[in-house]
């Protein structure tokens, strides 16, 4: 019995939820697309792994794109989150 009204629970709550969404404006997006041609170069970047005995050894792997933007001014669209506190933090 419990699992019966768990399972109708669950239903109604995903029915709700739906609903909500099927009635939103169309035309408000859900986020700004910000990938650029930089952040696709970036997005390229990989690592090597090898092993030193049983220690793994990460070398960074750069594809031509992101080389071509080594000692280059580039903008980078996107949102900044601080890793402390933001007390400190002077906004333009």
């Amino acid at each position: 019995m419990k699992k019966i009204l768990a399972f109708f629970s669950l239903l109604i709550t995903f029915c709700i939820t739906a609903n909500a969404q099927i009635g939103r404006d169309p035309n408000t997006p859900d986020h700004t697309p910000m990938m650029n041609k930089t952040w696709e170069a970036v997005d390229k970047m990989a690592y090597k792994v090898s092993y030193s005995g049983s220690k793994k050894i990460y070398t960074p792997f750069y594809p031509a794109e992101l080389k071509a933007l080594e000692n280059k001014i580039v903008e980078m669209p996107g949102y900044m989150v601080p890793l402390t506190s933001a007390e400190h933090i002077k906004t333009l």
